[in-house]
């Protein structure tokens, strides 16, 4: 066994009187293979692919190590002019001594605040979904990681479940922590296809209904889509593939974005068509 840095990232959604997801409490649990370190950054992009304020939305960064409190600097990059994004870097004032905690509160916004593709929080039908890019200040460091994901869905409706590019509920992987910008997370009242494991590494997870979309025959047709491509292109492994659509009230909605084995697609509530024949 080789030993490797490790992060735990759990997850807790918490619901407005309204019922909305309005934020969510991220913590990060940081091991290392050294019990020392002298400078930790951790970066969130302020605008990405035309989604403004990411980074701004991220309240309470707080560090805290086996020492205590760690003092934090805060520096913004300038802002590029291909558009394309640029960050908030936030860095220790002191070494820090390891397990390393790091919690903030990551705000839903009330809605699109622009077209663009769907990694910014939203909230619709009880849960939220969102792209890792769109909420997580995540650490500087080239080394892969074990990350584990953990949901706390204690605030959403019962029955609800939380779901990521990494698996079903809590999750593990080794992988790069850049990674995780590109990697799908949703939770609430979920709709599954197929019902329970998945066909042929495929499956897929939605949130939200709307009177003109048939999601469950949309989500068999993707799944054959899926295996006529794996025949096509002689891809014969079953690795899981995993697909998340969401639907939203906005008209700055369409549109989707590949990620780390998994895809994820958001479509407007759209009215069922009622045109007459003759």
């Amino acid at each position: 066994t080789v030993a490797m840095p490790g992060i735990e990232i759990t997850l807790r959604p918490e619901r407005n009187k309204a019922g909305d997801v309005e934020s969510v409490l991220v913590t990060l649990q940081i091991t290392d293979t050294v019990s020392v370190a002298p400078v930790l950054e951790f970066r969130a992009p302020i605008e990405l692919n035309d989604m403004p304020g990411i980074a701004d939305r991220l309240r309470g960064f707080r560090v805290d190590d086996s020492i205590g409190a760690v003092l934090m600097t805060r520096t913004d990059d300038s802002v590029e002019a291909s558009g394309f994004g640029y960050n908030r870097r936030w860095r220790t004032a002191r070494s820090v001594t390891f397990p390393v905690t790091v919690n903030y509160r990551a705000i839903v916004p009330p809605g699109r605040l622009r077209a663009g593709p769907p990694f910014d929080l939203r909230t619709f039908a009880g849960g939220v979904s969102g792209g890792g890019a769109g909420f997580l200040a995540l650490l500087q460091d080239s080394r892969r990681y074990h990350v584990l994901i953990r949901w706390d869905l204690r605030a959403l409706p019962r029955g609800a479940v939380g779901i990521s590019s990494l698996g079903d509920g809590d999750a593990d992987a080794t992988m790069a922590l850049a990674d995780l910008q590109s990697s799908w997370f949703m939770a609430g009242p979920l709709g599954r296809y197929p019902k329970g494991g998945n066909a042929g590494g495929f499956s897929a997870a939605w949130l939200g209904a709307s009177p003109g979309v048939d999601l469950r025959a949309d989500m068999a047709w993707a799944a054959q889509a899926f295996r006529s491509l794996s025949t096509f292109f002689g891809d014969t492994a079953q690795r899981p593939y995993r697909f998340f659509l969401r639907i939203l009230p906005e008209s700055t909605t369409s549109g989707g974005t590949a990620g780390d084995r998994s895809f994820m697609l958001q479509v407007p509530v759209r009215q069922r068509d009622t045109a007459s024949v003759g």
